[in-house]
């Protein structure tokens, strides 16, 4: 049984992509946009601060919810990097750590809200009931399929700023 978040599996990977995410935005140009530098890093820390403020409450239901609101912070994290790589901020290499980082990591949240949905105590105000397993729910991607070039997104039909041109 875990006595704490931080023997957590899934949070020590979202530890790690906090600092990851960290250290990427400290690299120019990525710096000098501050707003969106403090909200990837928002975002991405996140992810590891409401695994913890969910593990460290009264019952499973209440780690439920603060898991829910962890694997957001992971979707709004994995939009952010595409962003980034759209403003030149990241190459196609670290756009790909991220996204498959993030989607490990949001897999693995949904895994253990399965599991914790399941659990005997899961109505309970006990201590969190979680046993040392790992969280995988069966069709979790082991690789992200959803890289998309600059040049894709630019000449996409969709792009607001082509059917300007074309209007």
């Amino acid at each position: 049984k875990y006595t704490s978040f931080e023997e957590l599996p899934i949070w020590q990977k979202a530890r790690t992509l906090s600092k990851f995410v960290f250290e990427l935005t400290l690299e120019e140009p990525f710096n000098k946009d501050f707003r969106f530098r403090d909200q990837i890093r928002s975002s991405a820390g996140s992810i590891a601060d409401n695994i913890a403020e969910g593990f460290e409450r009264s019952g499973n239901k209440e780690f439920i919810q603060f898991l829910y609101i962890a694997k957001g912070s992971c979707g709004e994290a994995r939009s952010q990097a595409y962003r980034a790589f759209d403003n030149n901020y990241l190459n196609q290499e670290t756009l790909d750590a991220l996204l498959q980082s993030t989607l490990e990591i949001s897999c693995e949240i949904a895994g253990l809200i399965k599991y914790l949905k399941s659990s005997e105590y899961k109505d309970q105000n006990t201590d969190n009931s979680i046993q040392n397993s790992e969280f995988k729910i069966q069709n979790c991607p082991t690789k992200p399929n959803l890289s998309y070039s600059k040049f894709q997104i630019q000449n996409s039909r969709l792009n607001p700023i082509n059917k300007i041109k074309q209007s």
